[in-house]
């Protein structure tokens, strides 16, 4: 009853607040309509003065106008021109011919000054015409306001009326108000006799409630610790966990960047091998080059010595053929001699019996002529034969020395191309070496540089990394004394709770003993703050049982979607999970995703040096096949050892030997070890070049028909010479001699072959 008598007491203090303020608004109104109204009054006044002026005004007005409402200034003129002509008329009487055109001139002026009039009056009109229509606006605009102002003045008298209705209502109202509260006023005093004594009864339930209450707020807020707490230990340990992951990875990635220094140190170390390699390469193939010029000067001095040798043995050949001509004139003669000493004995045997005497001395002279015949017919004989042989011999060492000195000049024009295009090649292989030189040196500095980069970067992150570890391992001691203090102090406030608890359950049981029994009200309230109670001792078992077997039931497919407390809202379990597991497969993936990169650009890094290090073993492998086969070249140039020095009739035996003994030591050599490692290594890479004599080689003949050829050769030369009378020949004895010389132009050529066969 108290508060509703309160409440009507508001309510009508509340009323009679706006009706105060709704007159003050009403006498606020009445003031400025009151203000409007002399206003107008005043503007009455001033209109009916303007009235009266613009009256006046159109009464002077009036006369000038026509009945359309315009001026007539036509009519003026009329009667002013009239005027003048009477003028005119009168003048042109009374004055002479003299003096008309004074009077013609007054009438000019005159004439000017009544048009001057006449433009001023026409202003004038313009002027008061303009006056009148403004008059009239203003008139127009006053009758307006003038309406205006009625209208408003009606609408404020009625505003006025309706007023004064409410405040005479208003103050109905507050009459009955007044009778109401003092109606109202005795009830107050006496409900507030009860509610004193109920007043009483209530603070000691307060009390009780602000202490339920206060327990109900420490709980939750220990609830809310406990919460905050395990959430922090969770993410201390994940923390923990991600921090040991970190420095794990952080340590393979060392390990990593180590392995890859050593193997770029290793890379760099091998790079300045192949440098050295190639700069040793490059000595020798200045060496051979040099060597090359060398050759190519001792074959010029062998080509001019060939070259004189070939001119004497041409003059001897030409003095055996004078000989052979000498001797051949000789053996004509003995021929004739001998046939006509042969006719006369005939003759004479048939004068025997006269000539008894004389063919004793024919016997003794014909015996005579005979041993002289024998004598030189077996001494030219052996002279024709030795010529022969000297001839075939000749023959076949200037065949020979021509085919030497073609074969020589082919090969000398050929290694003088190929030196020309080992020398271009050399030049050009040079200059690239040393491009590529510079590139290596200018990468490896970089590398060097990239490297020592990488080195402070890696020195300057396991510093970061060691100072981060140590704080955070400290952060985390600390973190970990606090949250064991937190807990501590939790738990001793829990147990002042739970004493606390007890006490006033004590309290309460003991009230609940005493006779005097609670109101009802009171009694809800504190069932209804025990179940409470209850339920949040419940939910705070049923939290800490969810939370130790979270892992658990995670395993299982257990976890259930929970809410807390009714003051806060704890995240569901299932959720809370799926959000750790994303967190941490994104960090895994990104930590995934790095080392996917950092691998991708090792790798990338590493195919490029491989690349580098395949171009440069091309090179190295092909130079070395350029140098194995100029060391080839060098032992085919040395073609002075093949050559005889004696003639091949007195050292036969001799030569053969030597030529089998050469033929047997120049094999095939082996190749180098540079060359027989890097050949499977390009076999992919090296193109096979064709023979430099390829097209010799085609046109080449084998050792049977040389065989035959030579055997050709040698018969062809060694034909029986004409029977000149009863002679013997020596062809027999001469068998082995011309044996032995085909015996060495065939070795010779094996020897050739074989070494051709090399070059290729």
């Amino acid at each position: 009853m108290k508060e509703a008598t309160q409440a009507a007491t508001k309510l009508q203090t509340q009323y009679l607040e706006k009706q105060q303020v709704s007159l003050n608004e009403l006498k606020m109104d009445q003031q400025q309509t009151a203000v409007l109204v002399e206003t107008a009054k005043n503007s009455l006044d001033e209109l009916k003065k303007s009235r009266k002026d613009s009256t006046q005004a159109l009464q002077t007005i009036l006369p000038l106008l026509e009945e359309g409402g315009t001026l007539a200034p036509a009519e003026e003129t009329r009667t002013v021109i009239a005027e003048l002509q009477e003028e005119y008329k009168q003048c042109g009487k009374l004055i002479t011919v003299r003096t008309a055109q004074e009077v013609i001139k007054m009438l000019k002026e005159k004439l000017t000054f009544v048009g001057g009039d006449l433009i001023e009056s026409k202003s004038r009109i313009r002027e008061l015409e303009a006056d009148c229509i403004k008059d009239k606006q203003s008139l127009k605009e006053s009758v307006q306001t003038l309406l205006i102002s009625s209208q408003q003045i009606a609408e404020a008298s009625l505003l006025l009326r309706k007023q004064q209705e409410e405040s005479l209502q208003a103050l109905v109202c507050a009459a009955d108000a007044e009778g109401q509260l003092s109606v109202a006023q005795k009830q107050i005093t006496d409900l507030l006799g009860c509610l004193e004594t109920d007043r009483k009864k209530l603070e000691s339930l307060q009390a009780i409630e602000q202490q339920n209450m206060d327990l109900i707020s420490q709980l939750r807020g220990k609830q809310l610790e406990a919460a905050t707490l395990e959430h922090k230990f969770s993410s201390l340990d994940q923390t923990l966990l991600n921090a040991r992951e970190f420095t794990q990875e952080q340590k393979c990635k060392i390990q990593v960047l180590q392995n890859t220094i050593e193997f770029q140190e290793q890379k760099i170390r091998d790079k300045e091998d192949e440098e050295e390699d190639l700069n040793t390469t490059l000595e020798k193939l200045r060496i051979s080059e040099s060597q090359a010029n060398l050759n190519a000067e001792q074959l010029r001095s062998e080509r001019d010595g060939i070259a004189q040798r070939f001119g004497t043995l041409e003059h001897e050949i030409s003095v055996a053929r004078i000989r052979i001509e000498s001797f051949n004139e000789r053996l004509g003669q003995a021929d004739t001699r001998f046939q006509l000493l042969q006719e006369r004995f005939d003759e004479q045997s048939l004068t025997l019996r006269i000539t008894k005497e004389a063919n004793g001395d024919l016997d003794v002279s014909l015996n005579d002529l005979k041993d002289q015949l024998k004598e030189v017919q077996d001494s030219n004989s052996a002279v024709i034969g030795k010529y022969q042989v000297d001839s075939a011999v000749a023959c076949e060492k200037i065949a020979s020395l021509t085919e030497q000195l073609e074969c020589r000049r082919v090969e000398y024009q050929l290694r003088l191309d190929s030196d020309k295009h080992l020398l271009d090649q050399c030049q050009l292989e040079l200059v690239v070496v040393q491009e590529k030189n510079i590139a290596l040196v200018d990468q490896l500095g970089a590398l060097k540089i990239e490297f020592q980069s990488q080195r402070d970067s890696n020195k300057e992150a396991q510093a970061d990394l060691r100072i981060q570890l140590a704080q955070q391992s400290l952060d985390k001691q600390e973190t970990i004394g606090l949250m064991k203090e937190k807990v501590a102090s939790t738990e001793r406030m829990l147990d002042d709770s739970k004493n606390v608890e007890e006490e006033l359950r004590v309290q309460l049981s003991l009230r609940d003993s005493e006779p005097t029994v609670p109101l009802a009200m009171h009694q809800s309230t504190v069932d209804a703050q025990e179940a409470l109670i209850k339920e949040q001792e419940a939910k705070i078992s049923d939290l800490t049982r969810r939370a130790t077997t979270i892992a658990s039931r995670h395993k299982k497919g257990q976890l259930v979607i929970y809410t807390g407390l009714v003051s806060f809202h704890i995240e569901p379990e299932a959720t809370f999970v799926q959000s750790l597991i994303k967190k941490t497969q994104a960090l895994h993936e990104e930590k995934l995703v790095t080392k996917d990169n950092e691998l991708c650009r090792i790798t990338n890094i590493n195919k490029q040096l491989e690349s580098k290090i395949e171009t440069m073993q091309v090179e190295m492998a092909r130079l070395l096949i350029i140098q194995v086969s100029e060391r080839r070249t060098k032992s085919i140039m040395d073609v002075n050892t093949l050559m005889p020095k004696s003639s091949p009739l007195s050292d036969a035996p001799s030569q053969n030997i030597e030529v089998d003994e050469i033929s047997t030591d120049l094999k095939r050599p082996a190749p180098s070890n540079g060359a027989a490692a890097l050949a499977p290594r390009n076999s992919a890479t090296l193109t096979t070049r064709p023979p430099k004599n390829a097209g010799a080689s085609t046109s080449r003949r084998t050792f049977a028909t040389m065989e035959e050829d030579s055997e050709d050769d040698i018969v062809d030369d060694n034909l029986e010479p004409p029977k000149l009378g009863k002679r013997d020949r020596n062809a027999v004895e001469e068998a082995p001699r011309t044996r032995q010389v085909r015996n060495y132009t065939v070795a010779y050529c094996l020897l050739l072959t074989e070494v051709v066969d090399e070059e290729t």
